[in-house]
């Protein structure tokens, strides 16, 4: 017993360094924008250009750094709106706080680029606000609920933005909002999703946080002279806590303001089918070695051009997800991509811990955002489960992870686990044809649902979208060829030296590498010298080839997929091009491509 609460422990730990490390990551992706001016206010302290006032140069970095976002297309059309408003809101009320009648604060270096005596970088500022939260809902893909009404939020962040004028003439109402902004957004939640577990957040305490961190930056920045406060006019002294109130109410006012314009995300789980009733969603799947994410990329590509339809690709590969592991997954590269975007790839790390769950949530947000933009999703893989989960929307059983049974499995040998979980689908006479045998994780998943409810519910088929299935598959021998093919060229490529360097780096372990399954942990057995190269060829390309009959398996069972022959479809026959057209017909709502 003692063993296994040290491995709970230590896995417990992991899981919270993978967390806090994923989490750190995301936000450093969305406050790009205000890292950059940060390190530039305290860099241009120190360091001048002749011939160039400081406020001058802030507002060309501010511009440049702007500029690179977008044409990066790190921002999107709708934010740059909103970062824009940010922008001119901004400038009214520093306008309106450093006139001489008003005099909060002031900026005591000349500028060229003013307007009155505000220096232009100074909207940049708030603007990166702006820039931090728009990316940080998209990039962490919040999910609200219970949030006020439109009409109560326009209300409160009239009152807020018309409280940080009136208080210099009239009484400071900031006190009054306080208490009903905690009475309006009392039930308010949002929920954010790292790796397995789901983290429920209250907006007004993680603003409060956000506060403190715009509040200690604030210190930083009149440290720099930046701007200084009337208080400050002689020498440095801290930012009185007074400003934090007031930036929380700035952070309230800008949350309030990018919920109206860019609209919330919903908890997809609570959305009607009928809602989504006419959103058409493209599914190209089938086995490994068929030419999937070419004939996707295609796909994309002829949309675009013969109809100005956007088409996007979201990757269903359950190993794909993991960054650093490329060649191994045969994961697309950007060359391959040919400019049309690609989703759920390098998401996570391999020591995280990937489940169908977080797969289906991240998904349908994907969808629901190239939905609202007009943008049809292409799904493509070859991991029927994933696909499934977000097609039709499957609710997985309610079992809670059971970290002691999980610590007992996790020490078994993979051997070892099937064999439980035969005995278990024999002793419970229930089927066995929905769970990945070739997962470790998996199925310690399928032995902890057994052991709870004595059952695998069936998979239901009802999905919220209206789909088009393409299947690519060919003949037996010509499989096997291109499996063993495929093999030989990422060996040639590389895909042994990406082992021993994610190996070296600590990014990967052997045990993970035989969790990973198929390539990996063939390799993993080659490194550690189980089995020769030529072991490795014959037994990789055995393993891959049943992984294939699975999938055919899975995939056979859906009805609706139409099926083409791969060798057909790289050919560019005139069947390739059939699809195209009868994928135009799908998307301009005419007859689809099954049913014809």
């Amino acid at each position: 017993m003692k063993c296994i609460s040290n491995v709970i422990t230590n896995k417990f730990a992991i899981d919270l360094i993978v967390e806090l490390f994923i989490f750190t990551k995301k936000q450093a992706q969305a406050a790009v924008f205000g890292g950059v001016l940060l390190f530039a206010l305290i860099l241009t302290k120190y360091i001048s250009i002749p011939g160039i006032y400081r406020y001058d140069l802030l507002f060309i970095i501010a511009i440049l750094t702007q500029a690179f976002l977008i044409l990066r297309k790190y921002e999107k059309p709708k934010e740059i709106f909103v970062i824009a408003l940010f922008h001119i809101a901004a400038m009214g009320m520093e306008i309106f706080k450093t006139s001489p009648s008003v005099g909060s604060w002031q900026y005591p270096e000349p500028s060229i680029f003013a307007i009155y005596n505000v220096p232009l970088f100074t909207g940049f500022m708030y603007s990166a606000i702006g820039s931090y939260i728009v990316r940080s809902w998209r990039i962490n893909e919040f999910v609200f609920t219970n949030l006020p009404s439109r009409l109560a939020m326009f209300i409160f962040g009239l009152a807020i933005y018309i409280n940080f004028f009136t208080n210099h003439f009239t009484y400071d109402i900031r006190y009054i909002l306080f208490v009903g902004l905690v009475i309006v957004f009392w039930k308010t939640i949002f929920e954010v999703r790292l790796t397995d577990k789901v983290y429920r957040i209250h907006p007004l305490l993680s603003n409060a946080l956000f506060a403190f961190i715009i509040w200690m930056s604030e210190q930083v920045g009149t440290f720099a002279r930046a701007w200084i406060y009337p208080n400050q006019a002689a020498g440095w002294k801290p930012v009185s806590f007074h400003m934090f109130t007031s930036w929380y109410l700035l952070l309230v006012f800008s949350f309030i303001l990018i919920a109206l314009i860019m609209g919330h995300q919903k908890d997809v789980r609570q959305n009607k089918i009928t809602r989504s009733r006419s959103k058409k969603v493209i599914v190209v799947c089938g086995p490994t070695a068929t030419g999937k994410s070419d004939l996707a990329v295609d796909i994309a590509l002829s949309l675009r051009k013969n109809q100005g339809q956007k088409a996007e690709i979201i990757s269903a590969d359950s190993r794909q997800v993991y960054a650093g592991l490329d060649l191994g997954t045969g994961k697309i590269t950007k060359e391959e991509m040919k400019g049309v975007p690609h989703y759920m790839l390098d998401i996570c790390i391999p020591s995280e811990k990937m489940s169908v769950v977080i797969y289906q949530k991240q998904t349908t947000a994907l969808i629901e955002q190239m939905h609202a933009q007009d943008i049809v999703p292409i799904i493509c893989g070859g991991t029927g489960m994933y696909i499934d989960s977000v097609i039709y929307q499957t609710a997985f059983p309610e079992v809670s992870p059971n970290p002691t049974l999980r610590a007992i499995l996790e020490l078994k040998s993979k051997e070892e686990l099937l064999q439980q979980f035969q005995e278990l689908v024999e002793k419970n006479n229930i089927t066995s044809h929905q769970v990945d045998l070739t997962n470790t994780r998996r199925i310690i998943r399928a032995i902890e649902i057994i052991e709870h409810l004595g059952y695998i519910p069936e998979l239901k088929h009802q999905t919220p979208y209206e789909v088009l299935w393409i299947g690519l598959d060919t003949d037996d021998a010509l499989l096997k060829e291109r499996i063993e093919k495929r093999i030989q060229m990422r060996m040639d490529l590389g895909m042994l030296e990406e082992s021993v360097r994610l190996i070296d780096t600590g990014i990967l372990t052997h045990e993970r590498m035989q969790e990973l399954g198929l390539e990996y942990a063939y390799i993993s057995d080659l490194l550690q010298g189980k089995i020769t190269r030529e072991e490795f060829d014959t037994q990789l390309y055995f393993a891959i080839w049943h992984y294939a009959k699975r999938q055919r398996t899975w995939f056979k069972r859906n009805k609706e997929i139409a099926w083409f022959d791969a060798l057909e479809v790289k050919e560019k026959s005139q069947k390739y091009k059939d699809i195209l057209r009868k994928i135009r017909n799908f998307i301009a709502k005419q007859k689809s491509l099954h049913r014809s």
